[in-house]
């Protein structure tokens, strides 16, 4: 009997063990084995010829994803071990029934005969001439009346009268109103926000403890984007904009990435046109492993934690 539960418990520690070594088999592969990825384009100087092309693979091409470009039309093909999936299929072209324009046309001239409305000529109206001196009359003796005292506060009042009449009958007006209102008051409230966390945000940049923790967070990234640079990487980009104070703007923060692309990636400015041309090839490969060591220094490290948690209190109130 002893034998037997022993030899159950061996069977039940054999699979457990399988199964954990399964599971750290599958850990360490998505860990180090890389993606691979193949990206190239080019521009000839206009959004029609602009080509491009990205391959990305894994595990001895067991997963393989390719996205291409083209006359303004982007397709991508997807295949993991025997499945296979792309854009293009599925798809069927939606064309128009014959002479769905024409009895749209017709519908429409029929709506629009309908709409206008038919009159009758200005000889058979049965309305009374007015002659023009009696008109002229009557419009003086009105400005007449409007131009007393007494008569232009009676019009004031019953301007004031109307307006609030429009107001009751008309309840969207006055939603209008009371929506214009709460936007002006977030408005308000936003920026009073603004000046009472101006000071809060200066002393949290002044801090020690935070400096260092920005610094230690700027060291990791430059050191993950080392480690990320293209293996192979070749091009030459020409770009401009029609202002040129952005065609600067543009070099300046490009010109922080020139030491992980180096010289056989060239980056030429033209400050007299708006242009963009160029060609593009690079190739590289992407480990999970590249991302769990910053992430492991920096959540060790005392002064990122304690930021952090300053950030977290800030974000509360």
């Amino acid at each position: 009997m002893l034998h037997i539960l022993l030899l159950i418990l061996k069977i039940i520690g054999i699979i457990i063990a399988v199964l954990l070594g399964i599971v750290l088999a599958l850990l360490l592969i998505l860990l180090f084995v890389p993606v691979r990825y193949e990206a190239q384009g080019i521009c000839k100087g206009s959004s029609d010829s602009l080509k491009g092309k990205v391959k990305l693979t894994w595990l001895l091409h067991l997963l393989r994803v390719d996205v291409m470009y083209k006359e303004k039309h982007m397709t991508w093909r997807i295949r993991l071990l025997f499945w296979k999936r792309s854009s293009s299929k599925g798809k069927k072209a939606v064309h128009p029934e014959e002479g769905s324009y024409e009895k749209q046309e017709i519908k429409e001239e029929k709506a629009d005969e309908e709409k206008t409305p038919i009159t009758d000529d200005a000889n058979n109206t049965d309305e009374p001439e007015v002659k023009e001196p009696e008109i002229k009359e009557a419009a003086v003796a009105d400005e007449d009346a409007k131009s007393t005292p007494e008569a232009s506060e009676v019009l004031q009042t019953e301007k004031n009268q109307e307006r609030h009449s429009e107001d009751k009958t008309d309840p969207s007006k006055a939603e209008k109103k009371k929506s214009a209102r709460k936007h002006k008051n977030k408005a308000k409230d936003f920026f009073r926000k603004i000046k009472d966390k101006k000071e809060q945000v200066t002393s949290f940049i002044r801090n020690e403890t935070h400096k260092e923790a920005f610094e230690k967070v700027k060291k990791e990234l430059f050191r993950l984007l080392k480690i990320l640079r293209p293996k192979r990487l070749e091009g030459n980009i020409i770009f401009g904009f029609e202002d040129p104070s952005y065609t600067g703007k543009t070099l300046a923060l490009l010109s922080v990435f020139y030491p992980f692309f180096g010289p056989v990636f060239t980056i030429t400015p033209d400050f007299e046109q708006a242009i963009f041309k160029g060609n593009l090839f690079c190739k590289g490969k992407i480990r999970l492993s590249y991302f769990v060591h910053p992430v492991w220094v920096l959540f060790w490290n005392r002064n990122v934690r304690a930021t952090y948690r300053d950030i977290k209190s800030i974000n509360e109130k």
